[in-house]
Formats: structure tokens, C-alpha cells, sequence
């Protein structure tokens, strides 16, 4: 009888039978480990390289001053908040990176009506003016 689960065909061989045979014999050789898929493109992380050696400069010209001042902030910008996201043309893009604190920072994604009111969050997505 087969070895396979629930198979109770002949095993001429005395494990499995000819359809299970197939799956489990090793004249095919052995089982490859599936390729690794890496976390981070290379693209990726040449710019997230950059950025490490960008956003302590770009605080330390704001003199680590939160720019967003929302309701819970905490004065002292510790991190950058990109106005625009981090789309594919302004993750680099100074233009529209602010200084924050992680308080604010996080305010400004839950709170977008107040955020893009007080200019802390700009739309990547401009309507065409008619005309």
C-alpha cells in the first residue's frame, strides 16, 4: 500500500504508488528552497540612504523646530514630514519636507483636513485649469 495520505493504491515499490511517485521520488532532485524576495529594491534603498545622511542636515537647519505646531505638539522635531508624500518625484524633494516632531507627524495623517488647512499636507494631485 502507498504511504501518501489517504492512498490506499498498490506501492509496487513499497512506498509509494505510480501517481504519488512522481511528487515524492528524488530522481528529480532535491527540493530547491524558494528564492528569497528581498525586502527593499535597490532603488530603495539607495535613496533611503540618502535620506539617513539628508534629514539630520535638513533638522538641523530648522534648529529642530517643529514647523507643523499642531494641537499635541512637542516643540522639538525629531523627524521629517514630507507635505507632499512619498511619491516617486518628492520623497527627495526638500521643497516640501517639514520639521516635526513624531507627535505631530502622526496628527497630520490622522487629522487631513485640519493638516492640508494649516498647509502641513499639499495634494500631489493638481486639477488642470480650464482655458
Amino acid at each position: 500500500m502507498c504511504i501518501a495520505f489517504n492512498c490506499s493504491a498498490p506501492a509496487p515499490d513499497g512506498k509509494y504508488c505510480t501517481l504519488h511517485e512522481k511528487h515524492n521520488s528524488s530522481s528529480s532532485g532535491p527540493i530547491k528552497a524558494p528564492k528569497e524576495i528581498p525586502k527593499q529594491t535597490k532603488k530603495t534603498k539607495s535613496i533611503n540612504a540618502q535620506l539617513k545622511e539628508l534629514y539630520p542636515v535638513f533638522l538641523q537647519k530648522k534648529n529642530f523646530k517643529c514647523e507643523i505646531q499642531s494641537p499635541e505638539c512637542t516643540k522639538t522635531a525629531t523627524c521629517v514630514h514630507h507635505a507632499k508624500g512619498r511619491g516617486k518625484n518628492e520623497i527627495l524633494d526638500q521643497s516640501t519636507w517639514k520639521s516635526s516632531c513624531q507627535k505631530c507627524n502622526s496628527w497630520v495623517e490622522s487629522h487631513h483636513a485640519e493638516a492640508v488647512q494649516m498647509g502641513a499636507k499639499v495634494s500631489r494631485h493638481k486639477k488642470k485649469e480650464d482655458g
